[in-house]
């Protein structure tokens, strides 16, 4: 009988590599990742592929025939580029709809892969591009390889857990399955005003942020999309946000994360996970406020890896290239067992690790805010209410 494989790893094929370079923030941020990899040795740990392009029909899984038609052919409108998203921080580029492809590519690559059985764990590090809705891009994320993976999974397997650590909400993915308890997602970010996408707050500041929990609006039910299609009403419950304060750190961030998802899993019974690890919360991070560790990162993320379940690993943001580079290196060691280094090693990115060039590099504030009482006490609250709801309605179905 076969063995089956601990960690299958999607790599990035030098087409992708050179489609990433036309969208500013991801530039180098796949080879600079792959070069700290190879230079760890975790290949030798991992059963490796290359990203394989999806099928276009394979996308509209989840996103409307326009939407991937404007992709090929972006339209010389403004208005329409608007309409899709596709201006600011998703501008059109030459290639966008092999890039999407090659995206969603390899988030089915490593969903099929685990729901194969083949492997029990699965990452495509070029993934988690959370925000992009059906018919429409957001936050560098021109393609939603999330919601095609996890409705994969649930195909495939039975119940996805969602769960995202990235320090932006997972909007996009929220709202795919919104309306469906076969995909349960479960979101750590940062809340705060002005801060994007201004969702995922607790439910009494909905509408001050623009939180939206619904579906958008569409004309005409041609336009919903498949994952939207289900006889179950909307499932509030299905969808826990934890919004979290600026400079949360790790005392707040890694036991909180291992509190909640461990409930959530118990009262949700998964048979399947896909974890969006988002880098962008680490410490030092341009575009994130929740000030994280590269090992506070990696403790929280083994902590579900320790669940044992059929895992399906994807990036999200992270804009320090070299603590993105960090992070990512260090949860694929710690989800093929194999021990992290104190110390960077040499390979051809070195320099960008200075000037401690340690594994653990951690930006201290000059000021840490705490997490407050009230906070922390609605978060525990809310994440109560949603485990009852879970136990409530898992104990009437089966009644």
């Amino acid at each position: 009988m076969e063995k089956r494989s601990r960690v299958a790893y999607i790599a990035p094929t030098i087409e992708y590599v050179e489609l990433c370079e036309m969208i500013p923030r991801l530039s180098l941020r796949t080879p600079i990742v792959e070069a700290l990899i190879s230079a760890m040795g975790l290949y030798q740990h991992l059963t490796v592929e290359r990203v394989r392009e999806a099928l276009v029909e394979e996308l509209e899984a989840f996103h409307s025939k326009d939407y991937l038609n404007a992709l090929n052919d972006p339209p010389a409108d403004l208005e329409e580029l608007e309409d899709y998203g596709l201006v600011d921080d998703c501008a059109p580029f030459s290639g966008m709809l092999k890039y999407a492809l090659l995206t969603a590519g390899g988030a089915l690559h490593a969903a099929r892969a685990v729901a194969s059985g083949t492997t029990l764990r699965a990452i495509w590090w070029g993934g988690g591009r959370h925000h992009a809705k059906w018919s429409s891009a957001s936050g560098f994320c021109y393609v939603n390889d999330a919601v095609i993976a996890c409705n994969h999974l649930s195909t495939n397997l039975g119940r996805v857990l969602y769960i995202d650590l990235d320090a932006h909400h997972g909007d996009g993915v929220e709202e795919a399955f919104i309306t469906t308890d076969e995909v349960m997602t479960v979101s750590f970010h940062a809340f705060s005003r002005g801060f994007f996408p201004g969702t995922g707050g607790f439910p009494a500041e909905e509408g001050k942020a623009g939180y939206r929990s619904q579906p958008p609006q569409c004309r005409s039910v041609s336009c919903v999309p498949k994952v939207y299609q289900t006889s179950v009403p909307t499932r509030r419950g299905y969808a826990l946000n934890m919004p979290l304060l600026p400079n949360t750190g790790d005392e707040v961030f890694v036991p909180l994360i291992g509190k909640a998802t461990e409930q959530v899993k118990r009262a949700y019974n998964p048979k399947a996970v896909v974890l969006v690890a988002g880098p962008d919360c680490l410490s030092g991070d341009p575009l994130g406020e929740l000030r994280v560790s590269v090992q506070g990162l990696t403790r929280a993320v083994r902590r579900i890896l320790d669940w044992e379940l059929p895992t399906v690993l994807l990036g999200g943001g992270g804009y320090s290239q070299a603590n993105t580079a960090r992070a990512l290196a260090s949860i694929t060691a710690a989800a093929a067992s194999v021990e992290i280094p104190d110390e960077v090693p040499e390979n051809p990115f070195f320099e960008i690790y200075g000037p401690d060039f340690t594994f653990n590099h951690y930006v201290r504030e000059t000021q840490r805010a705490k997490m407050e009482d009230t906070h922390l006490k609605r978060l525990d609250g809310i994440l109560s209410k949603t485990v009852t709801h879970l136990l409530q309605d898992r104990s009437s179905s089966s009644s």
